[in-house]
């Protein structure tokens, strides 16, 4: 269930060119037993055009579109590239992107609505940011996903039944193509077991592929500091018992937090929370830390 983990880094000079992104970094998705728990970190890690650090900002990458509907953003969250002859600057906000798909349509829009929304203005991004990639100023080396641009997580109910979606744009860095954007189902996926309730997107691989060695310095973490993610988490493909959203909000907290330990740079607080419940309207919270 859990997507590829991309790393991102994009902040390149050429001439005057200036191209800045940011990193969309840990989204957890858990299915409890009274809701759908969607966790952030809010951490945006920037680099400038000459490859100084500069202060992260926060931005939330969760964004909810009706009482049934949230969407989290991982890679492109924010790109600006600059001016080059013959090219029209690119501007690229996924939280903007989002409020206009979320402006675009009726407050009671269906989840293939939203979908198809978000799937047509794609095709714009990529049709703008195309000329980037074709003369190799925009590469695999300071692009902002790999192997993806960006991923738009949906999450909703779908007559009572959790469901999770994601609209995916990808880049062959060999042709310098950006590919149509691909839609993949990933909760409930026919012939996977339901209990299968826990997934990771983005910045994620450290910590899932280290915390199971009890030797490995995660693993120590975890038994020391992270009591919640050492009582439900699991290595073998999200098994963890079902849960009330209270308690799997913790262990999302904690899951960000023990990511953030590790890589501090691009992962940290506040940690935003959504829940989508069947009945109610979403449940919005934060931890500072």
């Amino acid at each position: 269930m859990p997507s590829r983990l991309f790393r991102s880094i994009l902040l390149f000079a050429i001439l005057t060119m200036i191209c800045d992104c940011c990193r969309a970094t840990l989204i957890v998705v858990v299915i409890a037993t009274d809701g759908i728990v969607i966790a952030s970190d809010s951490k945006v890690g920037r680099m400038t055009p000459t490859g100084i650090g500069k202060q992260p900002k926060l931005a939330h990458k969760i964004v909810v579109l009706n009482d049934r509907i949230a969407i989290a953003t991982v890679g492109m969250g924010w790109l600006q590239m600059g001016t080059r002859p013959g090219i029209a600057a690119f501007d690229f906000d996924s939280a903007r992107f989002l409020n206009e798909v979320k402006n675009s349509l009726p407050t009671n829009a269906s989840e293939s609505s939203i979908e198809r929304v978000i799937v047509e203005k794609l095709h714009g991004t990529i049709d703008a940011l195309s000329p980037y990639v074709a003369n190799g100023t925009l590469n695999k080396q300071n692009a902002p996903g790999i192997p993806y641009l960006i991923q738009f997580i949906i999450i909703w109910y779908e007559h009572g039944v959790p469901s999770v979606r994601r609209v995916t744009v990808e880049c062959d860095w060999n042709t310098r193509k950006i590919s149509s954007p691909v839609v993949k189902t990933e909760y409930p996926v026919p012939n996977r077991p339901t209990y299968i309730n826990l997934a990771f997107f983005g910045e994620y691989d450290a910590v899932i592929r280290s915390v199971g060695d009890p030797q490995s310095p995660e693993h120590r973490a975890m038994e020391e500091r992270y009591p919640m993610a050492k009582k439900e988490i699991a290595i073998d493909g999200g098994k963890i018992p079902p849960a009330k959203s209270a308690e799997s909000i913790l262990f999302a907290a904690d899951f960000i937090r023990l990511q953030s330990e590790f890589d501090s740079e691009f992962v940290g607080p506040p940690i935003d929370f959504v829940v989508l419940t069947r009945a109610g309207p979403p449940r919005v919270s934060s931890l500072p830390k």
